[in-house]
C-alpha cells in the first residue's frame, strides 16, 4: 500500500502531484491542448480531456498513488476510550436504541416503541456505516448537529417523539449527554468503496484541468464519504472538542461547548 496521504485541505500539494503520478496520461501535449482550448473542466463529463481513456486511466493512477485519505468524523460520545481501544465502527442500531430508551425513559413505553417502529427500515439501511468529511470546518460551520446532538439515528428517533408525544423538542435532551468531538483519521484507501475513491479522483482531475485551462469553476463543499468498515485505532491521528459550533437546529446560532478538554487530550498523538 502506498504511504502517500491525500489531504483535501492541502490543495497546492495535491494539484502539484497530479502530473507526476499521471504523467503517462496528462502528457505535455495533452496539457498544451487544454491550455489552448480553455474548456470548462467539469468533474462529471470529461469530454474536455484530450487523452484516450484518460478518465479511467487517471482513476487507476490516483488509487495507486494514494494509500490514505485524511478525513474527519464528528460525534458526541459519552466516553472516548472505546474509540481508542477498538476503533470507529459503523452504526449499531441496538446500542443507540438502548441509549434512546434510557434518555427518554420518563415517556410512555408505547410512544418509545412507536418511534422505534417508524425507523425500522432506516435502522437496517444505515447499519455498519458512518460518515466522514474532508474538511474539519464543515462539521463546525455546516453540520454542527452531529457535534451538538450526536447520532443522526438518535436525532431521528427524538424527532419522531416530537410528533408522537408533543410537548417538547426532544432533540434538545441529546445535548445533555456526551462531549462534542471531532476525530481526525487517516483512512486507508482500501477501507473505502471504489466508487467513492473514483468520485474523489474525478474532482481532483477536474481541479487540475481548471488550473491548466485557467478557467476556474469553483468546487463548492468538500466531499462527504461513507465508510462501511471499522477504522482501527492506529489510523486515529488526533481529536478536538470545538468551543464554538454553528447550530443548524437553532437558527444557525452559535452553540458554546464548555468541555473543550478531556482526559484523553493529553494522551493524543497530536496536541489538541
Amino acid at each position: 500500500m502506498s504511504a502517500a496521504l491525500f489531504d483535501w485541505l492541502d490543495r497546492v500539494t495535491w494539484l502539484a502531484e497530479v502530473p507526476r503520478y499521471a504523467s503517462a496520461i496528462l502528457t505535455r501535449q495533452v496539457q498544451a491542448k487544454i491550455s489552448r482550448s480553455r474548456p470548462e473542466c467539469w468533474s462529471d463529463n470529461f469530454a474536455w480531456l484530450p487523452a484516450e481513456n484518460g478518465e479511467e486511466r487517471f482513476l487507476t493512477a490516483f488509487a495507486n498513488h494514494y494509500g490514505r485519505i485524511r478525513a474527519f468524523h464528528g460525534c458526541r460520545p459519552a466516553d472516548l476510550k472505546s474509540y481508542f481501544d477498538y476503533g470507529l465502527h459503523g452504526q449499531t442500531a441496538e446500542i443507540l436504541e438502548a441509549q434512546f430508551l434510557s434518555i427518554f425513559r420518563d415517556l410512555p413505553e408505547q410512544k418509545l416503541q412507536e418511534a422505534l417502529a417508524e425507523l425500522k427500515d432506516r435502522k437496517e439501511s444505515e447499519r455498519g456505516r458512518f460518515w466522514v468529511v474532508l474538511e474539519e470546518r464543515e462539521l463546525i460551520e455546516h453540520c454542527g448537529h452531529y457535534l451538538i446532538q450526536g447520532s443522526e439515528y438518535l436525532m431521528a428517533l427524538a424527532a419522531s417523539l416530537c410528533r408522537l408525544a408533543p410537548g417538547e423538542d426532544y432533540r434538545m435532551r441529546l445535548r445533555k449527554h456526551g462531549t462534542p468531538t471531532i476525530f481526525e483519521l487517516h483512512i486507508p484507501i482500501q477501507h473505502l468503496q471504489e466508487a467513492q475513491v473514483d468520485a474523489l479522483a474525478r474532482l481532483v482531475l477536474a481541479a487540475w484541468g481548471e488550473l491548466v485551462s485557467n478557467r476556474p469553476l469553483g468546487m463548492g463543499h468538500s466531499p462527504c464519504l461513507v465508510v462501511r468498515r471499522t477504522v482501527e485505532p492506529q489510523y486515529f491521528v488526533g481529536h478536538t472538542h470545538p468551543a464554538r459550533i454553528r447550530d443548524p437546529h437553532l437558527g444557525h446560532t452559535i452553540y458554546v461547548n464548555q468541555h473543550t478538554r478531556c482526559v484523553h487530550c493529553a494522551e493524543a498523538r497530536i496536541d489538541t
